[in-house]
């Protein structure tokens, strides 16, 4: 994870989602039910990168489990939110068990369907 998910630049702000899911068994690896679990992760927030419903999703969520922003604040989001700035938005997929260079195609194919949805 990078030092810090939410950077405020000269004229816009960049606002980082990360995703992880674990393996799910005693063997990771190229496991499509864990691939198909962290990819509707991101094409679930993919609907969050609206500014104005945003702070009312990250308000309930963070009300439901505190420990959802690991880096941050909803102090601060709340302090960029009422600026006059653009928000941009990077969503991460962080699946443990996959090594980029060993991805089955079938993987490859389910990854690449959901970063062309987000």
């Amino acid at each position: 994870m990078p030092e810090h998910p939410i950077k405020e630049l000269a004229t816009s702000v960049l606002v980082e989602f990360y995703h992880c899911k674990g393996a799910g068994g005693a063997a990771p690896g190229n496991r499509v039910g864990d691939v198909y679990e962290v990819c509707g992760k991101v094409v679930k927030p993919g609907l969050w990168t609206n500014t104005i419903v945003l702070p009312d999703k990250i308000g309930k969520l963070t009300k439901a489990n505190p420990s959802t922003i690991v880096v941050g604040s909803t102090a601060e989001l709340t302090r960029l939110f009422s600026l006059n700035k653009t928000f941009n938005y990077r969503i991460i997929v962080v699946q443990p068990s996959l090594l980029k260079t060993d991805i089955a195609p079938h993987i490859s194919e389910i990854l690449a369907a959901a970063e062309s949805y987000v």
